[in-house]
């Protein structure tokens, strides 16, 4: 149940090493289980812990104090009869992840759901449309920016927001009752991106940060979620994020155990301009599951959504969960001058095993164009399986190379420098090979 609330193991995302949170509690926030109050946690086991539920191990922490773990917790893996609790702030964090990405689950009979007409646009003011859907209620008490004032008593108010991001709680009554729920983030209002992006998610707590909105579109439950390490499910999704290869670092999933087939939900991006001809988003996808659905990404102008503007990734694409994720391009020279959003539509699979992770979204701004002749490569069809690059650097600025295959996936990467680049380990193909610089991407074909 812990996992399905969005906690992980006291002792930490990692069952096969020593936890690096310490005793006094100094990291408490960033290693372990990111939660203060509960102890630092040395993994517990049926070795170190006794009949009478009492910690009998010596380890000691990086600082040489000794580990005093919780062994009631009922996330450690202490035997099962001692575990009986969740600490307060286990339990505030179960909350918020509910009222934020569970509240699907609220009791029908007398809840506080409600649903707008939009949340969220480019320009600077928005018209928002509430809808109240809770039944036998006698009292509506909206609080529109969740600032302590009630704004509206109607059913279904209407507001007009500026420019911000809006929390918006609602709050009702029948007879004998009343109950609250606040939706975070909400209301997205001329939300842009810095010209220069790089999303990892690392510094999110729940999906709809930063700007971004995930729309559980079916209302079953089935939406992008935040999440690190492998997801709730077995035989499906990543172990660990593209930015850095670890478990410990965040991506964003769809959660297949809930929801059915054909179920949609939408990750969209908040504004971004496109200042440079030659600019492009890249992301990174994994798609491993043997229920896989698809996942589409769309673009929205001023005049609306144009989907599919890449082919649409239907099935899985990796063999194994612990494969690495793969990369895929967006061009978007031809929405020069305009302010666009990003939407990654996932479409469930018929099952279960049908986890789909996005991680390091990221717009590139080409200044040099695809097509300069600043960089050669030869010789070109390959020979001797050595490839050498030459450039026009006058700005003797550091360049890096990337080498992919026409699908994206990377193979090798690398300075450039004068000495040859061995590409032995690549098979007979076609591959492109990427120079980046400060302000600068130059792509070149190549044959081996």
């Amino acid at each position: 149940m812990g996992h399905f609330f969005s906690l992980i193991h006291t002792h930490g995302p990692d069952n096969n090493t020593l936890t690096t949170e310490l005793v006094d509690g100094s990291n408490c926030d960033t290693d372990g289980d990111g939660i203060c109050d509960t102890p630092a946690d040395p993994k517990l086991t049926c070795e170190n812990v006794n009949n009478f539920c009492q910690y009998i191990g010596t380890e000691t922490d990086a600082n040489g104090q000794a580990f005093t773990p919780d062994t009631g917790n009922i996330m450690s893996y202490a035997y099962k009869a001692c575990r009986t609790h969740f600490s307060e702030q286990q339990l505030a964090r179960m909350y918020a992840f509910y009222i934020t990405q569970k509240n699907y689950l609220a009791c029908p009979s007398f809840n506080a759901n409600f649903s707008v007409d939009v949340s969220q646009t480019c320009n600077d003011n928005l018209l928002v449309k509430f809808n109240s859907t809770c039944n036998n209620i006698t009292k509506w008490e909206w609080d529109i920016n969740s600032d302590g004032v009630i704004d509206y008593t109607t059913q279904n108010p209407t507001h007009n927001f500026s420019s911000g991001i809006y929390d918006v709680t609602l709050t009702v009554s029948n007879k004998s009752n009343s109950i609250s729920k606040t939706y975070t983030n909400l209301i997205k209002v001329g939300v842009t991106t810095e010209p220069l992006f790089d999303e990892n998610f690392d510094e999110f707590d729940v999906a709809n940060n930063n700007g971004w909105t995930n729309n559980d579109v079916s209302n079953t439950g089935f939406n992008w979620l935040i999440n690190h390490g492998e997801t709730s499910s077995e035989e499906t999704g990543p172990t660990h994020d593209n930015t850095n290869n670890s478990i410990l670092g965040n991506y964003i999933y769809t959660e297949a155990s809930n929801g059915n087939l054909g179920d949609v939900a939408e990750f969209i991006s908040p504004c971004i301009d496109v200042i440079y001809e030659n600019s492009e988003i890249e992301f990174a996808y994994h798609m491993f599951g043997k229920n896989i659905g698809e996942l589409h990404v769309d673009i929205k102008t001023s005049n609306g959504y144009i989907n599919d503007v890449i082919a649409p990734l239907i099935g899985q694409q990796q063999t194994n969960q612990t494969d690495a994720f793969l990369t895929k391009n967006i061009n978007l020279s031809s929405y020069l001058g305009e302010t666009i959003n990003i939407r990654f539509r996932a479409i469930r699979g018929n099952g279960w095993k049908g986890d789909i992770a996005i991680d390091d979204i990221f717009l590139k701004t080409i200044i040099t164009p695809i097509s300069d002749n600043s960089v050669k490569l030869y010789p070109n069809p390959v020979q001797n399986n050595i490839l050498f690059v030459k450039t026009n650097n006058d700005k003797q600025e550091n360049l890096v190379y990337e080498i992919s295959n026409m699908m994206g996936q990377r193979f090798a990467s690398g300075v450039v420098t004068n000495e040859p680049i061995n590409v032995s380990n690549l098979s007979s193909g076609t591959y492109l090979l990427t120079v980046l610089g400060k302000n600068s991407k130059v792509a070149k074909r190549f044959i081996k």
